[in-house]
């Protein structure tokens, strides 16, 4: 018997060393269908394998995965699988399936510890309650979790715990979306009603097919529709002089990000991390290819090491403090309260013409940024703190892109203005 799959869902079909595996995406993108298949190979294969199928609300199992499972059971004429109202069951293996809405039973969730693979179907539905119960019960050596969701929005509780943490050795992260597999996978009568959705109503578009999360806060800086024409945007060939923004980092979480643009398009971008900044004022000086570069660099901190650095050799550098007001002309002054400000709001000016990156982390950074006003209602961007606080890691992705379209005060009046 020969069953296809799509290269896309590989990790499942093959030993992997992961704890949490999370697909995201949006409808027609084979999620479902890739984890039942799996699953069921596995309890065909492995004895006393134990799959506990979970969802946040299931008033019966008719809202569960079930019937998927009985479908391919039967389309695969899987014989050895015995399946009633309440189970299915491998008759060869003894494996079996189990399934459970959280909400209504979540303590009733205790009696499945001894289970080797929970699988989370709508995942962007669960409760923080739900995941902080569900996470710890599974918990026999060797035991995953699988989510498979299309986000809600930007911070859903699985999003938070798990999808956004794919720098985790122990968390697999893929987004995909139907117009990611193999034709053999897509169907015709979905991508008609994508093209219609993406004509008629856009919003509803890229949250159906393109997996977006619904909304962003009313005082983002950025709108996500804008960032996402911006990352499809092609610029073949973009005129202007070449410029680099570099956000530096030392140790830790924090990533060093380095982004070159020539005019509007970004054309080169690199990420490090936890280095000492003559090894990343060395791999600036590379980046940037020759001394007459624009270097925008984040002055704050560690950055203003690197700045020297790059400085005393001749590069043409520029250190940008994001919590001072040093490049901010006069006008600015009455506008916006810092640097950083400044940076995010002339993005947001120009998002129409830029060629940015195709990147989930940017775009998350870039779309989930916020703004406030002070009491002179000036506009100021949220502080790096917060933003972490609330997201679990620092926006330097989106940082080194804003450094990069800066246009900074030359050195000689930015040095006046901070010592005046």
């Amino acid at each position: 018997m020969e069953i296809k799959t799509d290269v896309n869902y590989e990790i499942l079909f093959k030993p992997n060393k992961y704890r949490h595996i999370l697909f995201h995406g949006g409808r027609g993108g084979g999620k479902s269908y890739h984890v039942a298949l799996a699953e069921l190979l596995n309890a065909r294969q492995i004895m006393e394998y134990s799959i506990l199928c979970v969802r946040e609300v299931q008033n019966s199992i008719k809202e569960s995965v079930y019937s998927l499972l009985v479908e391919l059971i039967k389309k695969y004429n899987f014989t050895d699988f015995k399946y009633t109202r309440e189970e299915i069951r491998n008759t060869r293996t003894n494996s079996r399936y189990a399934f459970k809405g959280l909400k209504h039973n979540l303590h009733d969730v205790k009696s499945f510890q001894g289970f080797k693979k929970c699988w989370v179907e709508e995942a962007q539905a669960l409760s923080l309650e739900s995941l902080k119960m569900l996470i710890p019960t599974i918990r026999a050596d060797g035991s995953q979790m699988i989510y498979t969701l299309n986000r809600f929005v930007d911070n859903d509780p699985v999003w938070e715990l798990i999808g956004k943490h794919s720098d985790d050795p122990d968390i697999y992260v893929k987004k995909i979306n139907m117009m990611d597999l193999d034709s053999d996978f897509q169907s015709k009568v979905l991508i008609d009603e994508m093209n219609r959705d993406q004509i008629n109503d856009y919003n509803s578009y890229l949250h159906t097919w393109e997996g977006e999360p619904l909304g962003q806060d009313a005082n983002s800086v950025i709108s996500r529709i804008k960032i996402i024409e911006a990352m499809n945007r092609t610029i073949d060939n973009p005129e202007g002089g070449e410029v680099v923004g570099a956000d530096i980092a030392r140790f830790g979480d924090d990533l060093i990000t380095f982004y070159k643009r020539k005019g509007f398009k970004i054309i080169d971008h690199q990420t490090f991390n936890k280095q000492d900044i003559v090894k990343t004022a060395n791999d600036l000086m590379h980046f940037a290819g020759n001394k007459e570069t624009l270097i925008n660099i984040d002055d704050t901190g560690v950055g203003g090491g690197v700045t020297d650095i790059l400085t005393n050799k001749g590069y043409n550098a520029v250190g940008v403090n994001f919590g001072a007001r040093d490049h901010l002309s006069d006008d600015e002054l009455d506008k916006y309260d810092n640097n950083i400000t400044k940076m995010w709001i002339e993005f947001a000016g120009i998002i129409d013409k830029v060629d940015i990156p195709n990147d989930e982390d940017l775009k998350t950074e870039l779309s989930t940024r916020l703004y406030t006003y002070t009491k002179d209602q000036k506009k100021v961007i949220e502080p790096k703190k917060d933003f972490k606080k609330r997201y679990g890691k620092s926006p330097d992705k989106a940082d080194g892109l804003l450094l990069c379209y800066m246009t900074p005060k030359p050195r000689k009046e930015t040095r006046l203005r901070t010592l005046g």
